[in-house]
């Protein structure tokens, strides 16, 4: 029989087996831990489905070959970046860069941030502009004269939009490049970056910076795969250029690199000593 305890059970590979499914979601529904030892990539995969069985959104981590087939099934296949095997980097959806699982912890808390203020902006925006809205869907079908005129109406759109962007709704876009020797160009995006957009950044400024940093040609130049980056134009002119420079390929589905990131992190850690 399974371990079980006040709040949990753990079950062996073993126990794992003689379980039909059902009661296999009898015990997942009736312990909040359970905790899974000593299993096979097979039994892995039946525990992905047998939860998903149950409407859980299942988070499964990879490392070797073996575990290819349930980082696949599961909603969200994680892999470590400097232990899982290349094919469980394919495939994740996540890779994580260091050894640490609460970096994961605290990306699932930043989302849930970033998704409840997404949800409170909707509801901001769908309550003003509905009940600027109602008065004219209230004079084409009941003909009830409009409170207030055309024009005001448009005052308030403007005026409300206003402090929306005001307040965090607009955001500014720029291009930066770094050594360690020195600090390269801020350049200001007045719209979308694209891959035509960034052919004409890589020549005046990437190059530049390169060949002042590194005259010797022996400069290594990294980015990650935003589509910008990614593009046939951008990739074509730095294979052109490999003589003055050298290109990292970045591992596909890998997080895009920040170093606003890397600095937050040194600030909080600083802050915490």
């Amino acid at each position: 029989m399974p371990c079980i305890s006040v709040q949990g059970v753990v079950i062996y590979g073993e126990e794992l087996n003689a379980l039909k499914d059902a009661e296999l979601r009898d015990l997942l529904a009736a312990y909040d831990e359970v905790v899974f030892a000593g299993i096979v990539p097979e039994q892995k995969s039946r525990i992905v489905k047998v939860c998903q069985d149950m409407h859980h959104s299942v988070a499964i981590t990879g490392r070797k070959f073996e575990d290819l087939d349930s980082l696949k099934q599961a909603d969200i296949g994680i892999a470590m970046a400097n232990s899982s095997c290349d094919l469980c980097i394919e495939n994740a959806n996540v890779i994580l860069l260091d050894k640490s699982f609460l970096t994961f912890v605290t990306a699932v808390k930043e989302g849930r941030l970033v998704f409840d203020n997404i949800r409170k902006s909707i509801a901001y925006v769908m309550t003003c502009k509905l009940s600027l809205i109602l008065p004219f869907f209230l004079l084409l079908t009941l003909h009830i004269p409009l409170p207030m005129g055309a024009s005001l109406i448009l005052l308030i759109f403007l005026g409300t939009d206003m402090g929306t962007v005001q307040s965090g709704g607009a955001s500014v876009m720029v291009w930066d490049v770094c050594s360690w020797r020195d600090m390269g160009p801020l350049i200001r995006l007045e719209t979308t970056l694209t891959g035509d957009r960034y052919l004409s950044i890589l020549p005046d400024h990437l190059h530049s910076f390169m060949s002042i940093v590194h005259p010797d040609g022996l400069g290594q130049f990294q980015q990650d795969n935003a589509t910008p980056h990614a593009s046939r134009v951008a990739t074509k002119w730095l294979q052109e250029h490999s003589s003055d420079f050298r290109h990292f390929h970045w591992p596909p589905k890998s997080p895009e690199m920040n170093i606003i990131e890397d600095i937050r992190d040194a600030l909080l850690h600083a802050f915490e000593d």
